[in-house]
Formats: structure tokens, C-alpha cells, sequence
């Protein structure tokens, strides 16, 4: 699953200033409501998504309401999202990118577990392939998940469906497109082993 991931505001990252620029002007009063560092479920952070015309950067709620009461639904399964109703709408309506430094995952299998962050290599920015609904007036998204590749196979068996710069016009405007990178092997990535504060642990949300 991905129950949190970075969203470190490097001065070099060029492609995020510019993310966080234009959530400034359209949200002058929630801008600085979007979370950044690590991001958590129930936290506010930058999306993007297709407006009809562009492509366009906006602010979110990462979880949706769960069905069944209480508790977040922050990640939805690859490959039986379609057939969801929870997800089934927003998946060929509400498509979106949710611009990440990395992500976290946890290894349960030692004690106390031990906290890696993953990253893709070369790209100091990519995208968390999401969709969004309107909940109340308010946006919400949850990350699709897909299986594990090798990169973090023995940590975890899932993790988040990645998107890189170029796939975002194709994941955004184009279903069957978008179907596609679902069922996508995930590129490699780059690991190394956090040190987490005394009681660091993963928040949990429902998988679905």
C-alpha cells in the first residue's frame, strides 16, 4: 500500500515550485493548508488534473469517506478499481497526478520495523497515478496501488502506481490510455532506510 509519501520543496525542483506557484494564485486563502515534507492521510496536497482545456494544479484531501464508516480509503487496487463502485466513476471521470518526492514503506518483519523511503531514480519529482471525487464541496483522492516490483518486493507485496512526466497527458485526458499504465510493471527504484522518531509508525487506511 502507500500510507505516506514526501513532498520535499528543494529550491532546485523547478517542476514542484511551479506546482506550488500556481496553488498560490488559485488559492490564496488554502495555500498554505497543502502539506509538505512527509504528507499524511486526512492531509491537503497538490494535485493535478484536467481541467478540459489543461492541465491544471490544485488542492486535495488524500482519503475518501469509507462506505462503512469511519476511517480513510487512501489506496484503491489496480487491477479491480473499474469494477468498484467506491472508485469505478472516478477512475474514468476523475483522474489525477499527485506530485511526489518519494514514498514510504515499512518492514514489519524486523523488530522495531525499519522505515524506507523509496525514490525514483534521476527524477527528483514524479507522480502517485490517483482519482478524486467531490465529497461535501471538498476534493478528495486516493493512490492506486499495484503489486510490488523487485525494488521493494521483499519490504511490502503492493505499491504506488508511478507516473512519469511524460505519461501525465495520457493518464489525465485518456481512458484507455490510463487503463493501460494500471497494468504497468513499476519502473525501479532507489531505497535507503530512514531513521523515524521514536513511534513513527505508518497510519493505517483501508484498502480496497
Amino acid at each position: 500500500m502507500c500510507g505516506r509519501y514526501s513532498l520535499y520543496t528543494e529550491r532546485e525542483n523547478a517542476q514542484l515550485r511551479a506546482i506550488l506557484a500556481e496553488i498560490a494564485r488559485r488559492y490564496p486563502e488554502k495555500s498554505s493548508q497543502a502539506a509538505s515534507g512527509e504528507v499524511f492521510p486526512s492531509n491537503w496536497a497538490p494535485v493535478l488534473a484536467h481541467t478540459g482545456r489543461r492541465m491544471a494544479a490544485g488542492l486535495a484531501r488524500w482519503g475518501f469517506s469509507s462506505p462503512k464508516g469511519g476511517g480513510l480509503v487512501i489506496n484503491a487496487r489496480a487491477e479491480t478499481a473499474a469494477e468498484r463502485p467506491l472508485f469505478r466513476d472516478s477512475l474514468l471521470e476523475r483522474r489525477c497526478a499527485v506530485p511526489a518526492t518519494g514514498f514510504f514503506e515499512w518492514d514489519r518483519s524486523c523488530r522495531p520495523s525499519a522505515k524506507y523511503r523509496f525514490t525514483l531514480p534521476g527524477q527528483p519529482l514524479f507522480y502517485l497515478a490517483g482519482c478524486y471525487r467531490l465529497e461535501g464541496g471538498e476534493a478528495r483522492y486516493t493512490l492506486f496501488t499495484t503489486a510490488a516490483n523487485a525494488s521493494m518486493a521483499d519490504i511490502h507485496p503492493r505499491m504506488p502506481v508511478l507516473l512519469a512526466p511524460g505519461q501525465l497527458e495520457g493518464w489525465l485526458t485518456d481512458t484507455g490510455a490510463a487503463l493501460a499504465l494500471l497494468g504497468q510493471t513499476p519502473p525501479l527504484l532507489d531505497r535507503e532506510r530512514c531513521a523515524p522518531p521514536e513511534g513513527d509508525e505508518i497510519q493505517q487506511g483501508r484498502l480496497y
